[in-house]
């Protein structure tokens, strides 16, 4: 009997250990699950935000010819004592789990997130100001972005922290000159405290006049993990350790 593989999420972590899994051996039977049937290049959000259209790749055809068996559907329920996952009523054995399921930005009122699909439409027609909320990676480059592809709008770039904090310094002087260059005006060390239609609510009665804002700071995640009785980090529920015992390989989902 081949070992049972099962991967949930097919984003760049689950595919890479499905399709890793199966060229590296022949004793494994590898299943992949995920909700849609299309491969979600994460990494690119910000360039289809601002209205660029990228290749359109389905996880069938990514997986042709591997080995790897594709099962399109949410994964609802991990019994972990009996190694088995509930996808679409239908329970998915395992003897090795890899829980690959990515975080998400929760939704905020009056405000776009990065994935959101009615967002580039709203871009190729507003005018005016454009605030995006948090200066992580997706918040830089969405700025950065919407500003070369759209540049009548007025871009403003709202943070806590400063921008690229985590980046070196040659990369963050880079950066500035890109803002500077680009018109971007970059407000630090405020706190957001409401999405208002027509305005960020800073708190203290500072308002910030908008036409649109786009929501980037903070991320939710799957409890399927805690829930199954996973080994889990204390801070984030949703990212485990691996655990022998329940046949949990790895348990990873950092998302941007």
């Amino acid at each position: 009997m081949k070992t049972q593989v099962l991967v949930l999420g097919a984003g760049y972590t689950g595919m890479m250990a499905a399709l890793g899994v199966a060229r590296r051996t022949r004793d494994a039977q590898v299943t992949l699950v995920n909700p849609t049937d299309r491969f979600v290049e994460r990494l690119r959000s910000h360039q289809v935000a601002a209205g660029q259209t990228l290749g359109d790749y389905r996880i069938p055809a990514l997986v042709a010819g591997t080995g790897v068996r594709f099962v399109q559907g949410r994964a609802t329920r991990i019994d972990a004592s009996r190694r088995r996952v509930l996808v679409a009523d239908v329970e998915l054995p395992y003897d090795v789990l890899v829980y690959a399921i990515g975080s998400y930005t929760p939704p905020v009122e009056h405000a776009f997130t990065i994935s959101d699909p009615g967002l580039p439409e709203f871009l190729r027609h507003a005018t005016g100001t454009f605030t995006v909320c948090g200066a992580g990676l997706t918040g830089i480059e969405a700025a950065t972005e919407t500003t070369e592809a759209y540049p009548h709008l007025h871009v403003r770039l709202v943070s806590q922290g400063e921008p690229g904090a985590m980046m070196g310094p040659a990369a963050r002087a880079h950066m500035h000159k890109a803002f500077d260059r680009l018109g971007i005006e970059v407000r630090t060390g405020v706190s957001v405290a409401k999405v208002l239609p027509d305005a960020i609510d800073l708190g203290g009665g500072e308002l910030l006049p908008t036409d649109g804002t786009l929501w980037t700071t903070g991320v939710a995640y799957a409890p399927l993990a805690a829930s199954a009785g996973i080994t889990t980090d204390e801070a984030r529920a949703d990212r485990g350790r691996p655990d022998p015992a329940l046949g949990v390989a790895s348990v990873r989902l950092r998302g941007r």
